[in-house]
């Protein structure tokens, strides 16, 4: 109960309740409820939710807890909502009833190379590999760094082979511009400090730079500058942001993280679902650009069971916060003058044209917006004598 998926959970449901709760698409006025089950023992737990009657549920947290659960969780023939962000998780289920709520490894890996690579122009990159569970996020982001042309020179850490300190002194002879550390938080930590002690300056990426087990063991002045890639920040200053971890904070006493974030945009989904005819897990494949707390969530015009690609590059600040340097929705770098959220209108029908007209862009830079007006988000944007195909107009 004291997880950040039920704390996400709960305050979503709490929210609906005081506002009337959900009108069903027959009229019927409906509260929500939430059930809490440990994950100890998920044969117990399914049992005791299926008893429950429950129509939605939001976890497990990990890529290890769905994969290694998968069967037991199909079992439960509701739509299961997980934050867990591993490529294989959807690819492994058959039943389209597992949904992801936060945008997966790839998608951030490609988010955070286009960061590295494109706006803070590094070259020259090297990962520190700590641990097996890391491969996955390695390899996502060296498949995303080869898209521009940049080679990731990964270093695995073998306590039977190496120690720490020879394989920093190791790398810093190479003069890389970043070096990204993956694997766990305390010995993250000591690969840290040691290249701070060494006097490495280029740029730090670590993934779990907020991490208690990984703050409290590097000395606070020493947290500036580590760049991290998430789905959702407490520092993010839209309005539905900062409401949230107003609410959050008021009600629980601590301060959100990405988690709750997504279990809040999750419950958020089925709410709107439910008030849909037809099933729970058809009407959430048919969801599209709904305004969530991380962003545009889009399960109508992604994959299958992927419901965002929203992505935050973060730098932590003196103090240890996670400021966010830039945003990213679909790969799509967002530019900092665009509204963080969306407002939900109605999107005017375009009447079509006829097939093979052009348009060239005109103006030194053309932003390209979620819909035909400037209320709509910036989604990317195009350079001047950039032909696009006319595919409609209002």
């Amino acid at each position: 109960e004291d997880g950040a998926i039920a704390k996400g959970t709960q305050l979503a449901i709490k929210q609906i309740n005081e506002s009337g709760g959900i009108t069903g698409s027959e009229g019927t006025i409906y509260n929500l409820d939430v059930v809490i089950a440990s994950p100890d023992n998920l044969q117990i737990a399914v049992a005791n939710m299926n008893q429950a009657g429950v129509i939605a549920v939001i976890g497990p947290e990990t890529t290890e807890q769905v994969l290694s659960s998968i069967t037991v969780l199909q079992q439960l023939n509701v739509p299961i909502f997980t934050t867990a962000i591993g490529d294989t998780i959807l690819l492994q289920d058959n039943t389209n009833r597992i949904f992801r709520s936060r945008a997966q490894e790839v998608t951030q890996g490609r988010a955070l190379a286009d960061y590295v690579v494109n706006s803070l122009n590094l070259r020259t990159i090297t990962s520190i590999q700590l641990d097996v569970e890391s491969t996955a996020s390695i390899i996502g982001l060296s498949t995303a760094l080869s898209g521009f042309n940049v080679n990731l020179n990964n270093v695995i850490y073998d306590p039977a082979i190496n120690d720490i300190e020879t394989i920093v002194a190791s790398i810093i002879q190479t003069q890389p511009n970043a070096i990204g550390i993956y694997g766990p938080p305390t010995l993250a930590a000591q690969v840290y400090n040691q290249l701070k002690t060494a006097g490495y300056a280029g740029r730090i990426i670590y993934n779990k730079a907020t991490n208690p087990d990984f703050v409290e063991l590097v000395p606070s002045n020493q947290l500036s500058g580590i760049i991290n890639s998430t789905t959702w920040s407490y520092s993010s200053k839209d309005e539905i942001s900062r409401n949230f971890v107003a609410d959050f904070v008021s009600t629980f006493g601590q301060v959100p993280n990405a988690i709750s974030a997504a279990s809040y945009d999750a419950v958020q989904l089925i709410a709107a679902a439910t008030s849909r005819p037809g099933v729970l897990a058809s009407n959430i494949v048919q969801i599209t650009d709904f305004a969530g707390l991380q962003g545009v969530l889009n399960p109508a015009g992604l994959s299958q069971g992927e419901t965002s690609t929203n992505v935050s590059i973060t730098q932590l600040n003196q103090f240890g916060t996670p400021n966010v340097a830039a945003r990213y929705i679909n790969n799509l770098l967002i530019p900092d003058e665009a509204p963080e959220s969306v407002i939900q209108t109605p999107t005017p029908i375009p009447s079509p044209t006829p097939d093979g007209f052009t348009a060239i862009i005109q103006s030194t830079v053309q932003n390209i917006r979620g819909g035909p007006s400037t209320d709509y988000d910036i989604l990317g944007q195009l350079p001047k004598d950039t032909q696009v195909r006319v595919i409609g107009a209002t």
